[in-house]
This record gives structure tokens, sequence and C-alpha cells, in this order.
């Protein structure tokens, strides 16, 4: 932390502030993906997970020796759609393994159960196993918020 260094400019906060009390919004489309980089990467190592979590905009301060040096904005939305186009077979096959993984779930009577990947056989293979704990991966409050039961499932707001 010692070797960081900022460049000092005034920064006007006021585009930022808000009445006491109000609580921050903020839409999707102001999301952004902040990385610190040594070395020059393309979007396209960023992108899969900019896709997933639909966050339109990447940041990246390159550095020196710990002293940043440049801060590229890039608007990754703008690549959302071809990246999808390209790895559509991928996506296919990543949607039927969640199927599978739902159907494992409902056919076990709903209980909890753990999956693994045994990426050392080829082609690697995932097994469902009935957990012998029945922690959540994601809190009931939070499930409760973001998830929809009457919508099959699906997260709330979302198309299928």
């Amino acid at each position: 932390m010692a070797k960081l260094s900022i460049h000092d400019e005034p920064v006007d906060n006021t585009a930022i502030a808000r009445p006491p009390g109000q609580k921050a919004q903020m839409t999707q489309e102001m999301a952004a993906e902040i990385k610190t980089a040594s070395k020059p990467k393309s979007l396209g190592k960023n992108l899969p997970q900019l896709w997933f979590g639909r966050t339109p905009w990447l940041i990246v301060g390159r550095h020196a020796q710990g002293t940043f040096t440049e801060c590229r904005i890039t608007n990754a939305a703008a690549q959302f759609a071809d990246w999808e186009r390209r790895n559509q077979a991928d996506l296919r096959m990543l949607v039927a393994v969640l199927g599978q993984l739902r159907e494992a779930v409902k056919s076990n009577g709903g209980k909890h159960c753990v999956a693994i990947c045994e990426k050392k056989l080829f082609p690697p293979v995932i097994e469902v196993f009935q957990s012998t704990t029945a922690k959540m991966a994601v809190p009931d409050n939070l499930r409760g918020k973001i998830w929809d039961a009457e919508a099959g499932g699906h997260p709330k707001g979302s198309t299928h």
C-alpha cells in the first residue's frame, strides 16, 4: 500500500450527493466492474463475467509498480450481443446442465443437494448428491427477495 500513489485533482462530489436519509439508487445501466492490472488485457478476458452479471461498464486502472498510470472505461454492453452469439453452444449446454440440476433437486423431494464437477475425467462429469447439511447456499431472506416460486423458480422479473 505504501507504493500506491494517487494523482490529486479536485473532485466535484455534488453530482453524487443525496439528501440525508434517502437510499442510494442506481440503475443496472450504471453498474461497473472495477479491476486493476499491470499488463494490458483484452476485453474478452472479462466479457463472460460482465455478460453474466449484466454489468455494462468495465473500468480498468493500469499501474506500474503500484503507481496508476491509466484508467480505461469501456462500455462492455456494446459487446454483449456479439459475445452471446459466439457462445450460443456453450450457453445452451449451461442451460441444459442447470435444468438437469433443477430436476435432480425436484426428484430428491426438493431437499438440499450438492453438485460436484469431476474435472479430472474426460469429458468432465457432474454428479448430484443429497446434502448432509440443511444449510442453503443462498439465505432464505435473500432468496425470497429475488426468487419467484410462482414463476416456476425463475428470478423475479425474468422473461425465462
